[in-house]
């Protein structure tokens, strides 16, 4: 819409205008009222996010070849720091243990392998055998091995706070975005009656229904979690891990999850899943449980694993910031920053999250 730039400014104007305000969202928004950045989010409340359903588990080592995170000697200490400043005493994130079963012997295999590499010496923590585990109300005839450096946080509780702390200097515009009442103009983007010098795009699933997105390659996720309560199950062990994840909540509540379905991407609990989880939990655990709650919810995940960031080729008024997936709680703070410093101070932005290496490459 051309000529938008002559009278703009008798509308609401805003230094970024943000489309959603789950995790990525939020945290964009934190970071650039740090700055002093004028900031309006845009926020369907009616829809879901991945963010209400998430364990809030920072794990380093994950996967079947126990592999490092991506850019751990990054993301982590990025993370540690900004859960300390932005935490209450109260909902501080909580370092942990996490114990993992092994699943076969290749993952032994990968352990063995790893546990002599020196990237990982801070991670790998005592192996449990067999009978060692099986004291710990576990079954795990392969034994495991319990991971250092995990932290267990409060998703509502990081939302919460980080919405504390803008909630003055944030509009939220609480109302579904209507890709067809948007117009990008040379000089800024124009909402309704807002404009912006930046729209950025943090809606998470819902950019499979955007058409400003239709190039990126998402691979988005479903995932199903249980609340479950026992009237049995006693261990020192904070969180287990065979794939499936169980960590203490609050109440004396535990929250039981992990899984993955790319064919229905619905929010709606499936009896599938549910008896999965279950099933899963009684392979793992020497303990019986009651199911209290039972919610879904879809990951942004790109085919590349990684997040994606930057602005549009075709509309540079617009920009990207999603695929965080399931380490989003590690990933958001720094990649905030990182998408900030390219947006303000024309920074480059890392080669793996870059908008433009998901669209000329496949992995």
């Amino acid at each position: 819409m051309r000529g938008v730039g002559l009278w703009y400014k008798s509308l609401m104007h805003v230094d970024y205008l943000i489309v959603g305000r789950g995790l990525a969202g939020s945290m964009l928004a934190l970071e650039a009222t740090r700055r002093g950045k004028r900031v309006a989010v845009i926020h369907d409340s009616t829809g879901s996010m991945a963010t209400e359903v998430a364990a809030g588990l920072i794990n380093p080592v994950t996967g079947r070849r126990l592999a490092l995170t991506e850019r751990a000697d990054v993301l982590f200490p990025w993370a540690e720091a900004f859960y300390r400043d932005l935490l209450p005493p109260d909902a501080a994130a909580q370092p942990c243990d996490v114990c993992r079963i092994f699943h076969s012997q290749d993952e032994v295999a990968a352990y063995e392998k790893r546990v002599t590499q020196s990237a990982y010496m801070d991670f790998f923590g005592p192996r449990l055998t067999p009978s060692e585990a099986a004291a710990c109300g576990l079954r795990a005839p392969l034994g495991a091995v319990r991971l250092r450096r995990a932290i267990m946080l409060n998703p509502t509780r990081v939302l919460e706070a980080i919405w504390k702390r803008i909630a003055t200097e944030v509009v939220l515009v609480e109302e579904r975005f209507d890709h067809d009442t948007l117009h990008v103009d040379d000089t800024c983007v124009m909402w309704k009656g807002w404009t912006s010098d930046c729209l950025i795009f943090c809606d998470g699933f819902a950019a499979q229904s955007n058409p400003w997105l239709q190039k990126i390659p998402f691979q988005h996720a479903k995932g199903e979690r249980l609340l479950v309560r026992s009237r049995d199950w006693q261990t020192d062990i904070p969180v287990i891990s065979q794939g499936l994840h169980i960590l203490p909540m609050a109440g004396g509540l535990y929250w039981a999850g992990g899984t993955y379905a790319w064919d229905d991407l619905s929010s709606t609990p499936t009896e599938e899943a549910r008896k999965t989880i279950l099933e899963r939990l009684h392979a793992m655990l020497v303990a019986t449980f009651d199911v209290v709650d039972h919610r879904a919810a879809v990951r942004p995940v790109t085919n590349r694993r990684t997040p994606v960031l930057g602005r549009l080729a075709d509309a540079s008024r617009l920009a990207v910031f999603n695929g965080l997936g399931s380490k989003g709680f590690l990933r958001a703070p720094y990649y905030a920053h990182h998408l900030l410093d390219h947006l303000i101070d024309g920074t480059s932005l890392d080669q793996d999250v870059d908008l433009h290496t998901h669209l000329t490459s496949t992995r």
